[in-house]
């Protein structure tokens, strides 16, 4: 029999990639938010990295004091990497006070293969209401399913990205991010046809 994938990575080359971990701030960090100076307090930050598109970082930060949000537009033709890569941009290319340099590793990590059987749907044919709605209403019909089972044969893949980057101001490193986001999909090497 050939052998059938089911296994869509959602976000792996294109639209968002949500990270979650934390954010280190040695040392208070001035940055730019809509051309306005802010500063960020030295501390420790939950911290959530949200790549958009290929040349956006959003950075959403919060601790006990306060909550913050520092945007990264990188210069136009960047691409930043959407599996194993590094990146550096300097403080003048994101025309913020600090300069971000940092990696993105993807690691994809195969279970076991389980033999199983699931519940499918058989289409059984159509049913339409038998109540009489006059020549401007027309009998309501709808789509009739029996369930039944088939035999699978799938293994769970994992897939870990974790994104880690510094801020660097004035030759020094002011802050580190750290974080992962962990993504598990079903790999279907064999679905078997659906038997009542």
């Amino acid at each position: 029999m050939k052998l059938l994938s089911a296994l869509i990575f959602l976000g792996l080359f294109t639209g968002c990639l949500r990270v979650n971990g934390t954010m280190n701030v040695k040392e208070h960090l001035i940055y730019k938010n809509n051309a306005r100076t802010q500063v960020l307090l030295a501390g420790e930050y939950q911290a959530r990295a949200t790549v958009k598109g290929q040349d956006k970082i959003v950075i959403y930060l919060n601790n006990d004091f306060e909550k913050k949000q520092i945007t990264l537009k990188f210069p136009e033709g960047t691409v930043l990497p959407r599996s194993n890569g590094d990146f550096s941009v300097s403080s003048a290319q994101l025309n913020q006070p600090f300069a971000v340099a940092g990696k993105l590793l993807n690691e994809v990590q195969n279970g076991d293969v389980i033999e199983a059987q699931e519940t499918c749907r058989i289409y059984e044919g159509t049913e339409c209401d038998t109540f009489a709605y006059g020549p401007s209403y027309p009998n309501r019909c709808h789509p009739v399913y029996v369930t039944g089972e088939r035999d699978v044969k799938f293994r769970t893949v994992t897939t870990v990205k974790t994104l880690s980057f510094s801020v660097t101001q004035e030759g020094q490193n002011k802050a580190n991010f750290s974080g992962k986001n962990v993504d598990a999909a079903k790999e279907y090497l064999f679905i078997g046809p659906c038997m009542l």
